[in-house]
């Protein structure tokens, strides 16, 4: 009989024992099933409540990265950053954007140093990245200005001298060249058609003409810094196609820079996702 007793309670035990962590396991699926929803439900609140700026999403992984304590001039990046991990990771789920969640800058100044060693490679002068690339870093301190005037300019300052004559239909009614334009026909004649790089003249070297004809060493800062934007987004591109470089898939949408925190985010998000050959982004 108390052998009997034992077996019942030992039975007892197990079976309490057993309804408890059901319980237990229960209670755990239920929470998780309830926190997926609320994340899923607030990652809905975000996109409904900035609609209007839905395309700058990708770069806002950019200011919430390398400055998570920053205010920002863009309600989307100061909204972004308030967010949990996980919901953010849902944001971008739920918009089906291919981008990372960036979690420190450190990075920067890998990228920095990668794209010093393409301009050597692609033997375009100057890099003006020294200090760390500090005129490119320093955009970041003209954040709230406008960069319309400078995104016009870029596209109407031709004022490079056109030796390279390869009669291209963006050529300018001037004669002349911008500076995109310039580099682009320097570095076609140098790795696609060296044949028609010009043997009797000097050719000034891309950013060394960038650096004399707008003023670089004397203009003001905030001028400078643009350029070096500028000059690294190009450098990016121009890297890719001479140098294999590589470009990881990423997310690329219709937003338009309109301040200087805009275009220094955009920079930053195409270095993010360049590498040299097997690099691989930390």
């Amino acid at each position: 009989m108390e052998i009997a007793n034992l077996v019942i309670s030992i039975l007892s035990l197990i079976a309490t024992i057993a309804i408890s962590f059901v319980i237990y396991f229960l209670e755990q699926h239920n929470q998780k099933v309830s926190k997926e929803k609320e994340v899923k439900q607030e990652a809905k609140r975000f996109i409904i409540d900035n609609a209007d700026e839905l395309d700058y999403l990708h770069w806002a992984t950019i200011a919430v990265g390398c400055y998570p304590q920053n205010k920002h001039v863009r309600k989307i990046y100061n909204n972004f950053a308030i967010l949990d991990d996980e919901v953010k990771l849902e944001v971008l789920r739920q918009r089906d954007l291919n981008c990372k969640l960036i979690n420190n800058d450190k990075w920067i100044y890998e990228k920095i140093d990668m794209i010093q060693k393409a301009i050597h490679e692609l033997d375009i002068g100057d890099d003006f990245l020294y200090d760390g690339g500090k005129y490119l870093t320093r955009a970041y301190d003209y954040k709230n200005e406008s960069v319309e005037s400078l995104e016009n300019a870029k596209y109407e300052r031709d004022k490079y001298n056109d030796y390279f004559q390869l009669n291209r239909m963006f050529q300018k009614h001037s004669g002349k060249l911008t500076y995109e334009q310039y580099l682009e026909d320097y570095l076609y004649c140098k790795f696609d058609k060296p044949d028609l790089m010009p043997k009797d003249i000097e050719i000034p070297l891309p950013n060394d003409y960038l650096i004399s004809v707008e003023n670089l060493r004397e203009c003001d800062e905030d001028y400078l810094c643009y350029w070096i934007m500028i000059m690294v987004e190009n450098v990016i591109s121009f890297a890719i196609r001479y140098l294999q470089y590589k470009e990881d898939e990423h997310t690329e949408t219709d937003a338009q820079v309109e301040t200087f925190e805009d275009k220094y985010f955009s920079v930053l998000y195409e270095l993010y996702y360049t590498k040299k050959n097997n690099d691989v982004n930390k």
